[in-house]
């Protein structure tokens, strides 16, 4: 047996056996299994949903609302604020990969949905909202999704009153509301905004860290020469006394920092 220091993952090049389905991924009492069964329930025509009704025809085809929706619902429950973060999660995310059958929409066709189904998009989230509250996923631990749910007593808070539904039923729009307009604040925030591919982050980091190094270096040999200043320039000939060449280095220095009158 090899004494390691550290836990090793394993090499990335390695060829892997990994589940085939990927279902094995998402678990029975997954969240996104609510997702899925409340939006297979709805009628997306019904709720005003654009394309919805679509029987096919000449052209690519576009996406089905209903698979939008329920990338729109996962961004509610996991606190996605932005349509780019959304598109990057059906990239990398498991759940979402499951929860869309493997479809990679882009950030502005998640916009347009979101721009061009606004009141379909309120009306459906408020119901969803709702049920959760209800199967309590929402405001707690995942306890179960299937299941039975029994009242034991009577009292004041298992009681519901028309008061009381209006003003669950206000927050939740409230709610949806300010999830709304984050998504089209941050779209606005990053429409101009350009993500640095792999290589380029990794050059400026390599730069970064090249810059810290040489002013670590600097302190050192401040503090080695026990001196509070460093000139960068060309240093005074060897040979001269240390007075002298701290009284050029303060010189310099002073030089540097007057201001031009050319």
């Amino acid at each position: 047996m090899t004494i390691r220091p550290f836990k090793t993952g394993a090499c990335r090049g390695q060829g892997r056996l990994l589940p085939p389905r990927i279902v094995d991924y998402v678990g029975p009492d997954n969240p996104v299994r609510v997702i899925e069964a409340y939006v297979s329930m709805l009628d997306l025509a019904a709720l005003g949903f654009r394309h919805a009704d679509r029987d096919g025809g000449a052209g690519q085809p576009p996406y089905d609302p209903a698979d939008l929706l329920k990338l729109y619902l996962y961004g509610y429950l996991s606190q996605a604020r932005s349509s780019r973060r959304l598109a990057r999660e059906a990239a990398r995310n498991v759940e979402v990969m499951w929860l869309l059958k493997g479809l990679e929409p882009g950030y502005r066709t998640i916009g347009d949905f979101r721009k061009d189904n606004v009141a379909a998009l309120k009306a459906a989230n408020r119901d969803f909202v709702l049920v959760l509250h209800e199967l309590t996923l929402l405001g707690g631990d995942v306890v179960a999704i299937d299941g039975a749910f029994f009242h034991g007593d009577a009292s004041k808070a298992s009681i519901v009153t028309r008061k009381r539904l209006a003003a669950q039923v206000a927050a939740l729009e409230q709610d949806i509301a300010a999830y709304a307009a984050a998504l089209e604040a941050n779209d606005a925030a990053e429409a101009d905004a350009v993500e640095p591919s792999g290589g380029e982050a990794a050059q400026k980091l390599a730069a970064l860290m090249a810059k810290r190094a040489a002013a670590q270096a600097d302190l050192a040999r401040l503090t080695e020469d026990g001196e509070t200043q460093l000139s960068r320039g060309p240093m005074p000939m060897r040979g001269c006394c240390p007075s002298a060449a701290r009284r050029w280095r303060a010189t310099t220095c002073r030089w540097r920092s007057m201001p031009s009158t050319s």
